[in-house]
Order: C-alpha cells, then sequence, then structure tokens
C-alpha cells in the first residue's frame, strides 16, 4: 500500500465507531488511547497503544477521532509533530478522495464530476425515511426524469438508502464531514446548482453559497425549527417553500428574503383494490409521536364521544415512537377512553403502510403545527378522506365535506367523528374527491412542469438572486 496512506488514528469510541468507514481509504497503522484498559488490546486486529507510543514518523497523518480533539491538540503540541500531519476528523474531507455509491459500483466524486453532465446536487439533513427526506427523494427521481445527472447526499445514513438504490440515485451517504472542505466545495462548484433540503442545513446554504455556489434552499419545517439568530441576505440563493404555511414562518424570521412557493411531489401508487374495513369506522394517526402531532387533541376528542360511539370505532396509532417522547405517550394513552379499540402499532416499512390506506376509513391529523405533511398527500392520493387541524398546510385545499374536512378544536374533531360513524359510506366518496387534491398539486408531472420553469430561472436565465 501506498505509504502515503498510513494513518495514526486517535480515539476508539462513539466518532470512531460512527465514521470508521471512512478511514477506509488509509491503512491504519495503530490506534492511540488514553484509556489504559484498552491499551494493548486489539481492535478489528489492529493494537490499541498509549500516547506515549506514538511515533509521527511512521504516518502521513494522525487522524483525531474524537470529539475532544482541541484538548488533544493542546497536549501534544510539545511531541514535535508538524501541524499539517494532524487531522482533527471534523476536517478529514480535506484529505479524502469522496466515494459516490452508484449503479456501476462505488468512484471518487471527481471522477463522477468529469464523467457527467448537467450535474444537480441535493443535500438532506438525513437519510431516514422520513417527510422532507422523502420530498427530495421524489424531486432526484424527477430530475432524472429531465434528463439531468443527480447526485444525493445525506447527513449521516439511513433507511432512505434503499429506495435510492431502487431508483439507482447516485449518492454519498454522509456528507457531514464534507460540506465545509475546499477540496469538496470545489468540486460542487461544477454543478448547475444544489438543493439544500430544510432550514436547518442553513449552515451549508451559507458556505457553499460563500464559495460561488448556486443554491436552491427548499424550506418544510414548522416553527420549532428556528432560532432568532439567522442571516439577512445570501448570493445566488433561491428559496421555495412547501406551501403558504412553510412560507409565512420562514418570512417570520427572514422577512427581507423572499420565498416562493415549490410543492413536493408524491409517487402515485393507487390501486383500486378495496381493502376489508370491517364493521368499525376505522381512523388512523400516523407519524411521529410527538407533542406537535397533536395526539392529546385526539385523545381530548375521543374522550367526549358517548360509549355507544366508541364501541363502533377501531384507532391506530403508527409512528415512530423516541425516548423523549415516553412520558407524552403515556399521557395521552392514559386519555384514551377504555371502551375503544385501540391499536398502537409503532414504526411501519413503507409497504405496510401502503396496506393501511386500503383499510382505514378517516386519516386524523390533529397537529398543532404541520406545514404540509407527507402522510396527508399520501392519504389522499389513496382516497382516504382526511381530517386536519387548521395548523396543517393542505387545509388550503379542502373544501369542506367535499375533498376532506378541518377543524379547529378537539370539540370539532369530536363532531367530525360522530358524523363518520353516522355517515361512514359518504366518506368514501369524500376520499375519491380528495384525490383530486392529489394530482392538480402534488402528482410528480406538476412538479416537473414547476421545476421546468424554475430551473432557467435559478441557473441565470430568469432573473437576480436573494442577497
Amino acid at each position: 500500500m501506498n505509504s502515503m496512506k498510513n494513518i495514526i488514528v486517535w480515539g476508539t469510541g462513539a466518532v470512531l465507531r460512527r465514521y470508521y468507514k471512512i478511514l477506509d481509504e488509509f491503512n491504519i497503522l495503530y490506534f492511540i488511547d488514553k484509556d489504559i484498559k484498552k491499551q494493548g488490546t486489539f481492535l478489528n486486529e489492529i493494537q490499541i497503544r498509549s500516547p506515549q507510543d506514538l511515533n509521527h514518523q511512521e504516518c502521513c497523518y494522525i487522524i483525531l477521532m474524537t470529539d475532544y480533539y482541541m484538548e488533544i491538540l493542546e497536549s501534544i503540541k510539545e511531541m514535535d509533530i508538524p501541524e499539517d500531519k494532524i487531522i482533527p476528523y471534523i476536517y478529514i474531507g480535506n484529505i479524502l478522495e469522496y466515494t459516490v455509491e452508484t449503479k456501476r459500483g462505488v468512484m471518487f466524486l471527481s471522477d463522477w464530476v468529469s464523467m457527467n453532465d448537467k450535474k444537480i446536487m441535493l443535500i438532506s439533513h438525513s437519510l431516514e425515511r422520513t417527510g422532507a427526506p422523502l420530498a427530495l427523494l421524489n424531486l432526484a427521481i424527477i430530475l432524472k426524469r429531465m434528463g439531468y445527472s443527480v447526485l444525493m447526499t445525506g447527513f449521516g445514513t439511513g433507511s432512505l438508502i434503499e429506495e435510492l438504490e431502487n431508483n439507482n440515485i447516485d449518492y454519498i451517504e454522509d456528507t457531514s464531514l464534507y460540506y465545509q472542505n475546499s477540496r469538496y466545495l470545489h468540486l460542487v462548484s461544477n454543478f448547475e446548482f444544489v438543493v439544500v433540503n430544510t432550514r436547518v442545513l442553513e449552515n451549508v446554504v451559507s458556505t457553499i453559497s460563500r464559495n460561488g455556489g448556486c443554491v436552491l434552499w427548499w424550506i418544510h419545517e414548522s416553527e420549532e425549527f428556528y432560532t432568532k439568530n439567522h442571516f439577512e441576505s445570501y448570493k445566488n440563493v433561491y428559496v421555495y417553500g412547501v406551501g403558504k404555511r412553510a412560507m409565512d414562518c420562514f418570512n417570520k424570521y427572514y422577512p427581507k428574503i423572499v420565498i416562493n412557493e415549490l410543492l413536493y411531489s408524491v409517487q402515485d401508487f393507487y390501486k383500486e383494490i378495496e381493502g376489508d374495513k370491517g364493521e368499525k369506522l376505522i381512523i388512523a394517526v400516523i407519524g411521529m409521536i410527538q407533542f406537535r402531532k397533536g395526539l392529546d387533541v385526539l385523545a381530548e376528542a375521543l374522550g367526549k364521544l358517548s360509549r355507544n360511539e366508541l364501541c363502533k370505532i377501531k384507532l391506530l396509532v403508527i409512528g415512530k415512537l423516541i425516548d423523549s417522547e415516553r412520558t407524552y405517550w403515556e399521557s395521552v394513552k392514559e386519555r384514551i377512553p377504555d371502551s375503544l379499540e385501540f391499536y398502537f402499532l409503532g414504526e411501519l416499512a413503507y409497504k405496510k403502510i401502503q396496506e393501511v390506506y386500503k383499510i382505514i376509513d378517516l386519516l386524523i391529523v390533529p397537529s398543532r403545527d404541520d406545514p404540509m405533511p407527507i402522510v396527508v398527500t399520501e392519504a389522499m392520493m389513496h382516497c382516504v378522506s382526511c381530517a386536519v387541524s387548521n395548523n396543517v398546510g393542505q387545509k388550503t385545499f379542502i373544501e369542506q365535506g367535499k375533498n376532506g374536512f378541518v377543524f379547529y378544536n378537539a370539540g370539532e374533531l369530536a363532531e367530525l367523528i360522530s358524523w363518520g360513524i353516522a355517515n361512514r359510506g359518504k366518506l368514501d366518496n369524500i376520499g375519491k374527491n380528495s384525490r383530486e387534491i392529489y394530482i392538480n398539486n402534488f402528482s410528480m408531472s406538476r412538479m416537473q412542469d414547476d421545476l421546468e420553469k424554475i430551473i432557467p430561472y435559478i441557473t441565470g436565465e430568469g432573473g437576480s438572486s436573494n442577497g
């Protein structure tokens, strides 16, 4: 192996476990760790040594794989090691060749850039299969159909990787250690533009913008994801939001930056196959289990129904429950009436959720703040009636009682559920009408039409940017 690839790695804890894969390009001579219990043992058949055993002349770099790298830098000042040899892991992108996973196998990003034209990069805060990353995946699929070379990246890894591979989308699994490095930014400058997904990646937008890149910044978030610390403007940045609620929230914190609308799209998986709904009215809540999603509002509404009405309902709650929300969830369950048939199904694979759409009568979204939840759009695509709170973005498309329902409080939601029990047959027609909301606003063809207008604008043919 090339001796220039020889490295010594300082740190054998959580950071190393998370980012071990990025060291594949190097030959690890040995690890360094201050923990006496670890010294002399082996990790992946590589010895762990004490700091006193470090010999920098054996390697080209010493990689600090720990969040305490500042302390280590201070402690090794007297070891007579050249500063350019010591690389904290957050700057490892300055010495790495970035690799892209493709259908053809793994290749260096520099080779990918030279082999492709009409290049667009999409950067997500996550590669989990949640709303915003899923919206970005569907955007990638459309851009490929339009003839662009698409590269998707995320901060970390997740369940969306499988769908990227199934759709032949090239990707970098974890870009979190790269985006701020000069070599990476130089390669990014070769792209037509970069789509940065979500407000939480403002630092990525700022970094790419400062280095001359062109950015489409796509905003999805509710107000809880904002802080008062923000920039007033950016150069070469074009901001779009997924509907009026997301746009209004953005302008509250960024009043001097223009934001336009770009709704996401959802692939059409609908098939006219009737599921077995049984005798009871089946209502469902699908999404993360958290206070923002307002499950307590639903529990309050159910508490207002008569025992006779409750016996005619089956409730399904589907979604990921994280430890920090367990206390909230327990308080919600305590308020759900005992006479109600109720199932908590937890987090389900997407194919399972599509099966659920076939059997439910009414999707309920009691959120306190939800700019444009994908679950509502998917339900409408599957011809499922939806009842959403006035804090949900899709309310702007709903005509009350014709293609869905909007409620303002637990009392109104209780009345809607009572009506649904007595008018279950009418819910089917309302669900079929709601599919028109999907077709007109969230279909893949609608988004392609929008992109055909937006792309010439942000690539220089249609005006100036913010800033």
